[in-house]
């Protein structure tokens, strides 16, 4: 739940730099069935291992980050990009029609909401720090944060919540 995770995709989707172990490589994928998109109401990428890696494959499936939506997959709305926000850390829906297993998950459409967070670092002067978070989304203390950079934009410095550089830092 703490951990901070930030991916670095080439102009065709494939990870080139990474500061979780094993993502290096993978690459971003719509998921279709029979040309049908998966989620047909949103545009959603999962982060899926090389078909050609096999020691990769041994360990994670696509079928795997398929089933592990929250993890693995992102939804693009224009030109925000958003995790899946795994909605059974804010709802509970009642009713015996809703499934806890990851079958039952649905991507909300919150993406396109989603609203920039103010910069509460003293020394960001260059306006690094750009969180976006879910409207609502704050429940027993979980805070779902993240940020992004288009290849259209500048390169700025990727900071983490607590102001420390994890990529694209200026040299020393």
């Amino acid at each position: 739940m703490a951990a901070e995770y930030f991916y670095v995709f080439d102009r065709h989707g494939v990870v080139i730099d990474s500061n979780e172990p094993g993502a290096v490589g993978d690459q971003m994928m719509e998921v279709r069935i029979s040309s049908v998109r998966l989620w047909p109401s949103a545009t959603v990428f999962y982060r899926m291992p090389p078909l050609n890696d096999k020691e990769k494959l041994k360990w994670s499936t696509p079928t795997d980050r398929i089933r592990d939506t929250p993890f693995y997959a992102f939804v693009v709305d224009g030109k925000m990009l958003c995790p899946v926000l795994d909605e059974s850390l804010v709802s509970s829906w009642p009713g015996e029609h809703v499934s806890p297993q990851p079958t039952g998950q649905y991507i909300n459409g919150h993406c396109g909401e989603a609203y920039r967070i103010e910069s509460t670092l003293p020394n960001d002067p260059d306006d690094n720090f750009r969180y976006y978070a879910y409207p609502g989304f704050r429940a027993g203390g979980v805070s779902l944060r993240w940020s992004f950079q288009r290849h259209d934009e500048p390169v700025r410095p990727l900071l983490n919540r607590l102001g420390v550089c994890l990529a694209f830092c200026p040299p020393k």
